[in-house]
Protein backbone atom coordinates (compact mmCIF):
# COMPACT_ATOMS: atom_id res chain seq x y z
CA UNK A 1 0.00 0.00 0.00
CA UNK A 2 1.20 3.33 -1.09
CA UNK A 3 0.17 6.73 0.07
CA UNK A 4 1.57 7.94 -3.39
CA UNK A 5 3.73 11.35 -3.12
CA UNK A 6 2.02 13.25 -5.98
CA UNK A 7 -1.50 12.30 -5.17
CA UNK A 8 -3.67 14.40 -2.88
CA UNK A 9 -3.45 17.62 -0.88
CA UNK A 10 -0.13 18.00 0.65
CA UNK A 11 -1.10 21.23 2.97
CA UNK A 12 -4.11 21.98 5.03
CA UNK A 13 -6.22 19.77 6.45
CA UNK A 14 -6.92 17.63 4.10
CA UNK A 15 -3.46 15.70 4.27
CA UNK A 16 -3.41 12.28 4.33
CA UNK A 17 -7.08 12.57 3.61
CA UNK A 18 -6.92 9.20 1.58
CA UNK A 19 -5.72 7.13 4.84
CA UNK A 20 -8.15 5.78 6.59
CA UNK A 21 -6.96 5.54 11.18
CA UNK A 22 -8.23 2.06 11.25
CA UNK A 23 -6.75 0.00 8.54
CA UNK A 24 -4.53 2.56 6.27
CA UNK A 25 -5.58 2.15 2.92
CA UNK A 26 -3.80 3.57 0.10
CA UNK A 27 -6.06 5.56 -2.76
CA UNK A 28 -3.67 3.83 -4.80
CA UNK A 29 -1.74 0.46 -5.27
CA UNK A 30 1.79 0.11 -5.36
CA UNK A 31 1.84 -1.36 -8.37
CA UNK A 32 5.77 -1.44 -8.92
CA UNK A 33 5.61 -2.38 -5.25
CA UNK A 34 8.65 -0.27 -4.36
CA UNK A 35 8.84 1.94 -1.26
CA UNK A 36 6.81 5.94 -1.84
CA UNK A 37 5.97 8.00 0.01
CA UNK A 38 4.52 8.57 4.17
CA UNK A 39 2.11 5.76 5.27
CA UNK A 40 0.41 7.99 8.07
CA UNK A 41 1.90 11.65 8.29
CA UNK A 42 1.02 13.38 11.71
CA UNK A 43 1.29 17.19 11.34
CA UNK A 44 2.23 20.18 14.08
CA UNK A 45 0.45 20.25 16.96
CA UNK A 46 -1.65 17.40 16.55
CA UNK A 47 -2.65 14.41 19.10
CA UNK A 48 -4.41 11.94 17.44
CA UNK A 49 -4.57 7.90 18.17
CA UNK A 50 -3.47 5.84 15.43
CA UNK A 51 -4.39 2.02 16.16
CA UNK A 52 -4.53 -0.95 14.29
CA UNK A 53 -3.19 -0.33 11.71
CA UNK A 54 -0.77 -2.44 8.47
CA UNK A 55 1.78 0.22 7.15
CA UNK A 56 3.17 -1.19 4.45
CA UNK A 57 5.85 -0.55 1.19
CA UNK A 58 6.66 3.55 2.78
CA UNK A 59 9.96 5.20 2.39
CA UNK A 60 8.38 6.41 5.68
CA UNK A 61 5.60 4.23 7.55
CA UNK A 62 4.92 6.65 10.29
CA UNK A 63 6.13 10.14 10.14
CA UNK A 64 5.05 12.43 13.16
CA UNK A 65 6.17 15.77 13.72
CA UNK A 66 8.20 17.17 16.68
CA UNK A 67 5.02 18.81 17.93
CA UNK A 68 3.32 16.70 18.44
CA UNK A 69 4.73 14.51 20.98
CA UNK A 70 1.65 13.04 22.58
CA UNK A 71 0.42 11.15 19.59
CA UNK A 72 -0.40 7.13 20.38
CA UNK A 73 0.50 4.38 18.12
CA UNK A 74 -1.22 0.89 19.03
CA UNK A 75 -0.71 -2.18 17.24
CA UNK A 76 1.00 -1.63 14.16
CA UNK A 77 2.14 -3.76 11.69
CA UNK A 78 4.91 -2.91 9.23
CA UNK A 79 6.63 -4.25 6.67
CA UNK A 80 8.67 -3.29 3.47
CA UNK A 81 8.85 0.09 4.53
CA UNK A 82 12.35 1.90 4.21
CA UNK A 83 12.16 3.07 7.59
CA UNK A 84 8.88 2.14 9.63
CA UNK A 85 8.51 5.33 11.59
CA UNK A 86 10.49 8.77 11.44
CA UNK A 87 10.30 11.88 13.08
CA UNK A 88 9.06 11.79 16.99
CA UNK A 89 7.04 8.56 15.95
CA UNK A 90 7.79 5.54 17.88
CA UNK A 91 7.08 1.88 16.80
CA UNK A 92 4.10 1.84 19.54
CA UNK A 93 2.64 -0.51 21.61
CA UNK A 94 2.17 -4.12 20.53
CA UNK A 95 3.91 -3.37 17.21
CA UNK A 96 4.82 -6.00 14.63
CA UNK A 97 7.39 -6.08 12.02
CA UNK A 98 7.10 -8.43 9.40
CA UNK A 99 9.62 -9.50 6.91
CA UNK A 100 9.70 -9.37 3.33
CA UNK A 101 9.19 -12.67 2.55
CA UNK A 102 5.96 -13.29 4.66
CA UNK A 103 2.45 -12.81 2.87
CA UNK A 104 -0.14 -10.64 3.96
CA UNK A 105 -2.73 -9.90 1.15
CA UNK A 106 -4.39 -12.54 -1.40
CA UNK A 107 -3.39 -10.36 -4.01
CA UNK A 108 -2.01 -7.07 -3.48
CA UNK A 109 -1.49 -6.82 -7.92
CA UNK A 110 -5.08 -6.51 -8.59
CA UNK A 111 -6.05 -4.45 -5.06
CA UNK A 112 -7.36 -7.64 -3.26
CA UNK A 113 -6.17 -7.23 0.23
CA UNK A 114 -7.74 -9.10 2.08
CA UNK A 115 -5.93 -11.08 4.69
CA UNK A 116 -4.02 -14.64 3.76
CA UNK A 117 -4.49 -17.43 5.77
CA UNK A 118 -2.61 -16.88 8.71
CA UNK A 119 -1.45 -13.81 8.29
CA UNK A 120 0.11 -12.03 11.15
CA UNK A 121 -2.46 -9.49 10.92
CA UNK A 122 -5.33 -11.40 12.14
CA UNK A 123 -6.99 -11.75 15.50
CA UNK A 124 -3.79 -9.30 16.92
CA UNK A 125 -5.35 -6.41 17.18
CA UNK A 126 -5.53 -3.55 20.35
CA UNK A 127 -9.78 -2.90 20.77
CA UNK A 128 -10.08 -1.03 23.26
CA UNK A 129 -7.47 2.26 24.79
CA UNK A 130 -8.77 4.13 27.97
CA UNK A 131 -8.63 8.26 27.88
CA UNK A 132 -5.46 9.72 28.26
CA UNK A 133 -4.93 10.61 31.38
CA UNK A 134 -4.35 14.39 30.48
CA UNK A 135 -8.43 14.05 29.23
CA UNK A 136 -9.36 12.62 32.02
CA UNK A 137 -8.18 15.14 34.54
CA UNK A 138 -10.49 17.71 32.66
CA UNK A 139 -13.38 15.50 31.92
CA UNK A 140 -13.66 14.81 35.76
CA UNK A 141 -14.55 17.70 37.06
CA UNK A 142 -16.74 18.60 34.35
CA UNK A 143 -18.79 15.03 35.56
CA UNK A 144 -17.80 14.05 31.72
CA UNK A 145 -18.02 9.66 31.53
CA UNK A 146 -14.40 8.53 30.35
CA UNK A 147 -14.81 8.12 26.44
CA UNK A 148 -12.63 5.14 25.60
CA UNK A 149 -10.97 4.71 21.76
CA UNK A 150 -12.79 1.43 20.43
CA UNK A 151 -11.79 -0.36 17.26
CA UNK A 152 -14.95 -0.38 15.13
CA UNK A 153 -16.82 -3.88 15.00
CA UNK A 154 -17.04 -4.04 11.19
CA UNK A 155 -14.32 -4.07 8.81
CA UNK A 156 -14.11 -2.12 5.30
CA UNK A 157 -16.18 -4.75 3.70
CA UNK A 158 -19.12 -4.36 6.15
CA UNK A 159 -18.12 -7.69 7.86
CA UNK A 160 -18.44 -8.49 11.39
CA UNK A 161 -14.95 -8.44 12.76
CA UNK A 162 -15.00 -12.05 14.23
CA UNK A 163 -12.31 -14.65 15.52
CA UNK A 164 -10.39 -17.11 12.74
CA UNK A 165 -10.75 -20.71 14.61
CA UNK A 166 -7.37 -21.27 12.81
CA UNK A 167 -5.19 -18.65 14.33
CA UNK A 168 -4.42 -18.92 18.04
CA UNK A 169 -5.05 -15.45 19.28
CA UNK A 170 -2.23 -13.80 20.70
CA UNK A 171 -3.18 -11.45 24.25
CA UNK A 172 -5.27 -8.30 23.47
CA UNK A 173 -6.79 -5.55 24.88
CA UNK A 174 -10.31 -5.60 25.09
CA UNK A 175 -13.37 -7.45 24.59
CA UNK A 176 -13.14 -8.13 21.01
CA UNK A 177 -9.85 -9.13 20.74
CA UNK A 178 -10.55 -11.02 18.01
CA UNK A 179 -10.54 -8.18 14.94
CA UNK A 180 -7.71 -8.16 12.56
CA UNK A 181 -5.27 -5.33 12.00
CA UNK A 182 -6.14 -3.48 8.35
CA UNK A 183 -8.96 -2.44 6.82
CA UNK A 184 -10.17 -6.19 6.02
CA UNK A 185 -10.75 -8.79 8.62
CA UNK A 186 -10.76 -12.47 8.06
CA UNK A 187 -14.16 -13.18 8.50
CA UNK A 188 -15.41 -14.76 5.11
CA UNK A 189 -15.28 -18.57 5.88
CA UNK A 190 -18.13 -19.84 3.22
CA UNK A 191 -17.33 -19.67 -0.20
CA UNK A 192 -20.22 -18.25 -2.54
CA UNK A 193 -23.39 -20.20 -3.62
CA UNK A 194 -24.94 -20.89 -7.16
CA UNK A 195 -28.28 -21.04 -7.71
CA UNK A 196 -30.04 -21.93 -10.77
CA UNK A 197 -32.25 -18.94 -11.45
CA UNK A 198 -33.37 -20.12 -15.18
CA UNK A 199 -34.74 -22.27 -14.81
CA UNK A 200 -35.71 -21.29 -11.50
CA UNK A 201 -34.93 -23.46 -9.11
CA UNK A 202 -38.28 -24.59 -6.72
CA UNK A 203 -40.55 -21.44 -8.19
CA UNK A 204 -43.43 -20.75 -7.42
CA UNK A 205 -45.63 -21.55 -9.73
CA UNK A 206 -44.56 -25.26 -9.16
CA UNK A 207 -42.98 -25.81 -13.19
CA UNK A 208 -40.02 -27.24 -10.99
CA UNK A 209 -41.79 -30.85 -10.11
CA UNK A 210 -38.20 -31.83 -8.13
CA UNK A 211 -38.35 -30.28 -4.10
CA UNK A 212 -34.42 -31.09 -3.84
CA UNK A 213 -32.33 -27.62 -3.82
CA UNK A 214 -30.15 -27.52 -6.15
CA UNK A 215 -32.13 -30.02 -8.75
CA UNK A 216 -34.59 -28.89 -11.45
CA UNK A 217 -36.85 -31.36 -13.07
CA UNK A 218 -39.11 -29.84 -16.03
CA UNK A 219 -41.21 -31.56 -18.78
CA UNK A 220 -41.75 -30.37 -21.93
CA UNK A 221 -39.41 -27.43 -21.33
CA UNK A 222 -36.55 -26.14 -23.90
CA UNK A 223 -34.29 -23.61 -23.01
CA UNK A 224 -32.20 -21.52 -25.34
CA UNK A 225 -29.22 -20.85 -22.11
CA UNK A 226 -28.96 -21.55 -18.65
CA UNK A 227 -28.70 -19.48 -15.66
CA UNK A 228 -27.03 -19.01 -12.74
CA UNK A 229 -26.96 -16.40 -9.75
CA UNK A 230 -23.60 -16.26 -7.79
CA UNK A 231 -24.16 -15.23 -4.19
CA UNK A 232 -21.52 -14.70 -1.75
CA UNK A 233 -24.76 -14.16 1.59
CA UNK A 234 -24.37 -14.90 5.05
CA UNK A 235 -25.87 -18.76 6.24
CA UNK A 236 -28.28 -19.17 7.92
CA UNK A 237 -27.50 -18.51 11.54
CA UNK A 238 -24.22 -16.53 10.60
CA UNK A 239 -23.56 -12.87 11.26
CA UNK A 240 -20.59 -12.62 9.00
CA UNK A 241 -21.71 -11.60 5.70
CA UNK A 242 -19.65 -12.49 2.48
CA UNK A 243 -16.80 -10.11 1.10
CA UNK A 244 -17.97 -10.65 -2.25
CA UNK A 245 -17.40 -12.48 -5.48
CA UNK A 246 -14.14 -12.32 -7.34
CA UNK A 247 -15.25 -12.22 -10.66
CA UNK A 248 -11.75 -13.23 -11.54
CA UNK A 249 -12.23 -16.27 -10.07
CA UNK A 250 -15.20 -17.22 -12.08
CA UNK A 251 -13.98 -17.99 -15.64
CA UNK A 252 -14.83 -21.20 -18.30
CA UNK A 253 -12.63 -23.21 -16.04
CA UNK A 254 -15.06 -22.35 -12.95
CA UNK A 255 -17.49 -24.55 -14.76
CA UNK A 256 -17.70 -28.41 -15.41
CA UNK A 257 -20.96 -28.81 -18.00
CA UNK A 258 -21.99 -32.57 -18.36
CA UNK A 259 -25.21 -33.78 -20.75
CA UNK A 260 -25.78 -37.28 -20.10
CA UNK A 261 -23.21 -37.61 -18.16
CA UNK A 262 -20.95 -36.90 -21.19
CA UNK A 263 -18.43 -33.57 -20.53
CA UNK A 264 -19.26 -31.10 -22.76
CA UNK A 265 -16.48 -28.79 -23.86
CA UNK A 266 -16.56 -24.66 -24.12
CA UNK A 267 -16.00 -23.62 -27.23
CA UNK A 268 -16.93 -26.87 -28.67
CA UNK A 269 -20.67 -27.47 -27.23
CA UNK A 270 -21.38 -24.25 -25.54
CA UNK A 271 -20.10 -20.93 -24.63
CA UNK A 272 -19.63 -19.21 -21.38
CA UNK A 273 -20.34 -16.40 -20.16
CA UNK A 274 -20.68 -13.96 -17.25
CA UNK A 275 -21.44 -10.91 -15.95
CA UNK A 276 -19.63 -9.28 -12.92
CA UNK A 277 -22.33 -6.43 -12.36
CA UNK A 278 -25.08 -9.00 -11.42
CA UNK A 279 -22.89 -11.41 -11.08
CA UNK A 280 -24.78 -13.84 -13.30
CA UNK A 281 -22.95 -16.95 -15.10
CA UNK A 282 -25.08 -17.88 -18.42
CA UNK A 283 -24.45 -21.22 -20.81
CA UNK A 284 -25.75 -20.99 -24.00
CA UNK A 285 -25.59 -24.08 -26.56
CA UNK A 286 -23.96 -23.43 -29.91
CA UNK A 287 -26.50 -25.75 -31.41
CA UNK A 288 -28.90 -23.01 -30.04
CA UNK A 289 -31.51 -24.66 -27.67
CA UNK A 290 -29.99 -27.44 -25.28
CA UNK A 291 -31.80 -31.14 -25.48
CA UNK A 292 -35.16 -31.25 -23.82
CA UNK A 293 -34.76 -35.22 -23.83
CA UNK A 294 -31.35 -34.68 -22.03
CA UNK A 295 -29.83 -34.43 -18.21
CA UNK A 296 -27.50 -31.51 -17.80
CA UNK A 297 -25.43 -31.30 -14.66
CA UNK A 298 -23.58 -28.67 -13.65
CA UNK A 299 -20.66 -28.49 -11.21
CA UNK A 300 -19.44 -25.33 -9.97
CA UNK A 301 -15.69 -26.00 -8.92
CA UNK A 302 -14.74 -24.88 -5.30
CA UNK A 303 -12.09 -24.02 -3.18
CA UNK A 304 -10.90 -27.68 -2.55
CA UNK A 305 -10.55 -28.30 -6.33
CA UNK A 306 -8.09 -27.43 -9.27
CA UNK A 307 -8.52 -26.81 -12.60
CA UNK A 308 -5.88 -27.30 -15.24
CA UNK A 309 -5.51 -24.94 -18.26
CA UNK A 310 -3.97 -26.63 -20.81
CA UNK A 311 -2.82 -24.76 -24.08
CA UNK A 312 -3.91 -25.87 -27.34
CA UNK A 313 -2.40 -28.32 -29.00
CA UNK A 314 0.19 -27.43 -30.64
CA UNK A 315 1.73 -24.62 -28.03
CA UNK A 316 2.10 -27.70 -25.68
CA UNK A 317 5.75 -27.75 -24.35
CA UNK A 318 6.90 -32.05 -24.26
CA UNK A 319 8.14 -32.79 -21.09
CA UNK A 320 5.55 -30.51 -19.06
CA UNK A 321 4.32 -32.30 -15.38
CA UNK A 322 1.73 -31.53 -13.70
CA UNK A 323 1.80 -33.28 -9.66
CA UNK A 324 -1.61 -34.12 -8.26
CA UNK A 325 -1.72 -33.62 -4.53
CA UNK A 326 -4.70 -36.03 -3.27
CA UNK A 327 -6.78 -35.96 0.03
CA UNK A 328 -4.04 -37.90 1.53
CA UNK A 329 -1.48 -35.99 0.40
CA UNK A 330 -0.09 -38.39 -1.87
CA UNK A 331 1.41 -36.97 -4.91
CA UNK A 332 1.24 -38.35 -8.56
CA UNK A 333 3.16 -36.68 -11.87
CA UNK A 334 1.81 -36.52 -14.68
CA UNK A 335 3.47 -35.45 -17.95
CA UNK A 336 2.58 -34.28 -21.52
CA UNK A 337 4.16 -36.32 -24.07
CA UNK A 338 3.87 -34.83 -27.43
CA UNK A 339 6.73 -37.58 -28.74
CA UNK A 340 8.48 -37.30 -31.71
CA UNK A 341 7.69 -35.28 -34.62
CA UNK A 342 8.78 -35.95 -37.87
CA UNK A 343 8.28 -33.47 -40.88
CA UNK A 344 8.88 -34.80 -44.58
CA UNK A 345 10.71 -33.26 -47.12
CA UNK A 346 9.12 -31.30 -49.10
CA UNK A 347 9.76 -28.50 -51.99
CA UNK A 348 10.24 -24.77 -51.59
CA UNK A 349 6.10 -23.96 -52.62
CA UNK A 350 5.06 -26.96 -49.93
CA UNK A 351 2.85 -28.19 -51.78
CA UNK A 352 4.63 -31.46 -53.49
CA UNK A 353 7.12 -33.61 -51.54
CA UNK A 354 10.82 -33.88 -52.16
CA UNK A 355 11.63 -37.44 -51.36
CA UNK A 356 14.34 -39.29 -53.36
CA UNK A 357 14.30 -42.60 -54.50
CA UNK A 358 17.13 -44.91 -51.98
CA UNK A 359 17.01 -42.79 -49.10
CA UNK A 360 16.70 -44.26 -46.01
CA UNK A 361 15.48 -43.42 -42.33
CA UNK A 362 15.61 -45.91 -39.16
CA UNK A 363 13.06 -46.46 -36.85
CA UNK A 364 14.27 -48.20 -33.58
CA UNK A 365 11.76 -49.45 -30.87
CA UNK A 366 14.05 -50.23 -28.20
CA UNK A 367 14.46 -54.00 -29.58
CA UNK A 368 14.37 -54.15 -33.19
CA UNK A 369 15.82 -51.69 -35.65
CA UNK A 370 14.28 -51.10 -39.01
CA UNK A 371 15.44 -49.42 -42.63
CA UNK A 372 12.61 -47.45 -44.49
CA UNK A 373 13.77 -46.79 -48.00
CA UNK A 374 12.01 -44.36 -50.21
CA UNK A 375 11.06 -46.18 -53.80
CA UNK A 376 10.06 -45.11 -56.62
CA UNK A 377 11.06 -47.79 -59.03
CA UNK A 378 10.17 -50.95 -57.41
CA UNK A 379 14.22 -51.33 -55.88
CA UNK A 380 14.88 -51.48 -52.86
CA UNK A 381 17.91 -52.56 -50.65
CA UNK A 382 17.37 -56.34 -49.48
CA UNK A 383 15.71 -55.84 -45.89
CA UNK A 384 14.87 -52.67 -46.31
CA UNK A 385 11.08 -51.53 -46.02
CA UNK A 386 10.14 -49.82 -49.18
CA UNK A 387 7.70 -47.03 -49.21
CA UNK A 388 6.52 -45.42 -52.52
CA UNK A 389 7.00 -41.92 -53.35
CA UNK A 390 5.20 -39.93 -56.03
CA UNK A 391 7.18 -36.48 -56.70
CA UNK A 392 3.40 -35.09 -57.27
CA UNK A 393 2.29 -36.34 -53.55
CA UNK A 394 1.75 -33.46 -51.01
CA UNK A 395 3.41 -33.77 -47.97
CA UNK A 396 0.21 -34.74 -46.49
CA UNK A 397 0.04 -38.18 -48.77
CA UNK A 398 3.80 -38.82 -48.18
CA UNK A 399 2.90 -38.60 -44.17
CA UNK A 400 0.06 -40.93 -44.55
CA UNK A 401 2.17 -43.32 -46.59
CA UNK A 402 5.56 -43.24 -44.47
CA UNK A 403 2.78 -43.65 -40.45
CA UNK A 404 1.34 -46.73 -42.57
CA UNK A 405 5.02 -48.46 -43.34
CA UNK A 406 5.87 -47.86 -39.77
CA UNK A 407 2.79 -49.04 -38.42
CA UNK A 408 3.19 -52.94 -40.90
CA UNK A 409 6.40 -53.67 -39.05
CA UNK A 410 4.87 -54.32 -35.78
CA UNK A 411 7.29 -51.82 -33.85
CA UNK A 412 6.19 -51.26 -30.14
CA UNK A 413 5.23 -47.87 -30.68
CA UNK A 414 2.28 -45.90 -32.38
CA UNK A 415 2.77 -44.09 -35.82
CA UNK A 416 0.14 -41.46 -37.65
CA UNK A 417 0.11 -38.47 -39.44
CA UNK A 418 -1.22 -35.67 -37.97
CA UNK A 419 -1.11 -33.21 -41.00
CA UNK A 420 0.52 -30.67 -43.29
CA UNK A 421 3.34 -33.34 -43.69
CA UNK A 422 4.04 -34.18 -39.84
CA UNK A 423 3.78 -37.43 -38.21
CA UNK A 424 3.87 -38.09 -34.37
CA UNK A 425 5.42 -41.19 -32.90
CA UNK A 426 4.70 -41.84 -29.55
CA UNK A 427 5.04 -44.47 -27.16
CA UNK A 428 7.98 -45.85 -24.66
CA UNK A 429 11.61 -43.27 -24.32
CA UNK A 430 13.45 -46.18 -25.52
CA UNK A 431 12.46 -45.07 -29.06
CA UNK A 432 14.94 -43.51 -31.55
CA UNK A 433 14.31 -42.05 -35.60
CA UNK A 434 17.12 -41.95 -37.25
CA UNK A 435 16.66 -39.17 -40.31
CA UNK A 436 19.89 -40.89 -42.12
CA UNK A 437 19.67 -39.48 -45.95
CA UNK A 438 16.37 -39.16 -45.90
CA UNK A 439 15.94 -35.39 -45.85
CA UNK A 440 13.26 -35.80 -43.01
CA UNK A 441 13.49 -33.32 -39.62
CA UNK A 442 13.10 -35.03 -36.71
CA UNK A 443 12.26 -33.12 -33.44
CA UNK A 444 11.60 -33.98 -29.91
CA UNK A 445 11.54 -37.50 -28.33
CA UNK A 446 9.28 -39.94 -26.95
CA UNK A 447 8.11 -41.14 -23.57
CA UNK A 448 8.19 -39.62 -20.01
CA UNK A 449 10.60 -38.44 -18.09
CA UNK A 450 11.77 -41.82 -15.30
CA UNK A 451 12.00 -40.38 -11.99
CA UNK A 452 14.74 -41.96 -11.10
CA UNK A 453 17.04 -44.20 -12.83
CA UNK A 454 19.15 -45.05 -16.01
CA UNK A 455 19.30 -46.37 -19.30
CA UNK A 456 21.29 -48.85 -21.15
CA UNK A 457 22.25 -47.52 -24.98
CA UNK A 458 21.15 -49.63 -27.31
CA UNK A 459 20.53 -50.24 -30.74
CA UNK A 460 18.36 -53.05 -32.93
CA UNK A 461 17.84 -54.47 -29.21
CA UNK A 462 21.12 -55.19 -28.24
CA UNK A 463 23.69 -53.24 -25.94
CA UNK A 464 25.95 -50.64 -28.02
CA UNK A 465 29.47 -48.72 -26.01
CA UNK A 466 29.37 -50.89 -22.94
CA UNK A 467 32.67 -52.90 -22.54
CA UNK A 468 34.58 -54.79 -19.40
CA UNK A 469 36.01 -52.26 -16.94
CA UNK A 470 33.13 -49.33 -17.31
CA UNK A 471 31.56 -48.31 -14.28
CA UNK A 472 29.12 -46.38 -12.57
CA UNK A 473 28.24 -44.81 -9.22
CA UNK A 474 25.24 -44.68 -6.56
CA UNK A 475 25.67 -42.07 -4.06
CA UNK A 476 22.72 -42.14 -1.44
CA UNK A 477 23.36 -40.31 1.96
CA UNK A 478 27.08 -41.10 3.06
CA UNK A 479 27.45 -43.86 1.64
CA UNK A 480 29.08 -44.54 -2.21
CA UNK A 481 29.17 -47.28 -3.93
CA UNK A 482 31.39 -48.21 -7.35
CA UNK A 483 29.93 -51.08 -9.89
CA UNK A 484 32.05 -52.12 -12.62
CA UNK A 485 31.10 -54.31 -15.60
CA UNK A 486 33.17 -57.46 -15.89
CA UNK A 487 33.15 -60.08 -17.85
CA UNK A 488 36.58 -61.44 -17.09
CA UNK A 489 36.01 -61.87 -13.27
CA UNK A 490 38.74 -59.18 -12.48
CA UNK A 491 37.08 -55.70 -10.87
CA UNK A 492 39.32 -52.49 -8.93
CA UNK A 493 39.75 -52.90 -5.18
CA UNK A 494 36.30 -51.83 -3.27
CA UNK A 495 34.26 -51.82 -6.93
CA UNK A 496 31.40 -53.94 -7.13
CA UNK A 497 31.00 -56.56 -9.98
CA UNK A 498 28.08 -56.54 -12.54
CA UNK A 499 28.10 -59.24 -15.12
CA UNK A 500 28.34 -58.09 -18.67
CA UNK A 501 26.47 -59.70 -20.87
CA UNK A 502 26.50 -57.64 -24.09
CA UNK A 503 24.98 -60.56 -25.74
CA UNK A 504 20.90 -59.17 -24.75
CA UNK A 505 19.61 -55.92 -23.01
CA UNK A 506 17.23 -57.70 -20.81
CA UNK A 507 20.17 -59.90 -19.42
CA UNK A 508 22.57 -57.02 -18.81
CA UNK A 509 19.68 -55.06 -17.08
CA UNK A 510 19.09 -57.60 -14.43
CA UNK A 511 22.80 -58.24 -14.10
CA UNK A 512 22.73 -54.53 -13.01
CA UNK A 513 19.39 -54.73 -10.91
CA UNK A 514 20.94 -57.86 -9.13
CA UNK A 515 24.14 -56.24 -7.80
CA UNK A 516 22.51 -52.85 -6.89
CA UNK A 517 19.81 -55.19 -4.90
CA UNK A 518 22.36 -56.84 -2.96
CA UNK A 519 24.16 -54.23 -1.76
CA UNK A 520 23.03 -52.41 1.42
CA UNK A 521 22.37 -48.96 -0.18
CA UNK A 522 18.43 -49.73 0.97
CA UNK A 523 17.04 -49.30 -2.68
CA UNK A 524 14.96 -51.47 -4.47
CA UNK A 525 15.79 -51.81 -8.54
CA UNK A 526 13.58 -52.30 -10.89
CA UNK A 527 14.20 -53.36 -14.72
Amino acid sequence: MTDVANEGSVTGDSVGADIDAVGALSSLPGKIFTPLGTGIQVGANASPTIINNIVANHLSGIFVDPTSTSTVIGATLYQGNTANVSGSATLGQFATSVPNSVPLFTDPASRNLYPVPNSPAIDATIDTLVDRSALLSVKQPLGLAPSPIIAPSTDINGLLRVDDPNVETPPGLGEGIFKDRGAADRADFAGPTAISIYPFDNDALGADSNPVVGVVELANKTFNYFDFQILDSSQVGNKSQGTGVNPRSVTRNSILLYQNSRILVESLDYRFGFDPTSNIVRLTPLSGVWDSESVYQVRFINTNESAIDLLEPKNTVDGTVYTILDSTGASTRFELDTGIRMRVPNSVDGFTNSAVDGRIFRVDDGFRRVTFEFDNDSITQAGNVSISINSQDPPSVLAEKIAAAIRSVGLSLTAKAVGGGELQILGSNLIRVLAENSGISVTGRAGTTPGYGFQIPTADGLPVGVADGQTFTIQRGNTTLVFELDDNGGVGTGNISVALNTGSTAGLASGIVAAINATNLGLTATA
